[in-house]
């Protein structure tokens, strides 16, 4: 026990140590203004989800889920999505087994029949540059 307790205070010290020295730290990085995130895109982001609906209160998909979920209506294969969004066909899979877990369906037929029921087409309008 008393060797746990020491190494503690060895850690201690050491992080002591560090957090003290007035010299140039080597953990930590300086950012570049090119490398800064912009926090309007962060933003942006986080806000495009798509509602289901009524029918589907507190249900939403994000961006990817809904480009895959639009391209899976088009009656799109799964490789054939992946290529089209620059994904592999494992992501795209995983993709669309969030929406299916969102969803509380267990088949492929049963998402597409409750997305089909929703208002998800109303509030994701399918253009030229979503779908090629």
């Amino acid at each position: 026990m008393v060797a746990h307790t020491t190494k503690r205070t060895y850690w201690t010290q050491v992080i002591e140590e560090v957090l003290q020295k007035t010299g140039p730290r080597y953990f930590t990085c300086e950012i570049k203004k090119d490398d800064a995130i912009n926090k309007k895109q962060i933003k942006k982001r986080r806000l495009q989800q798509y509602s289901l609906g009524p029918n589907f209160r507190g249900i939403y998909l994000s961006q990817r889920e809904a480009e895959c979920v639009a391209r899976l209506l088009y009656g799109y294969r799964y490789k054939k999505i992946a290529s089209e969004l620059g994904l592999s066909r494992r992501t795209v899979e995983s993709y669309l087994n969030n929406v299916r877990n969102k969803m509380h369906c267990r088949t492929k037929a049963e998402l597409i029949k409750l997305i089909m029921q929703s208002d998800f087409l109303r509030n994701y309008q399918i253009t030229s540059t979503h779908i090629s």
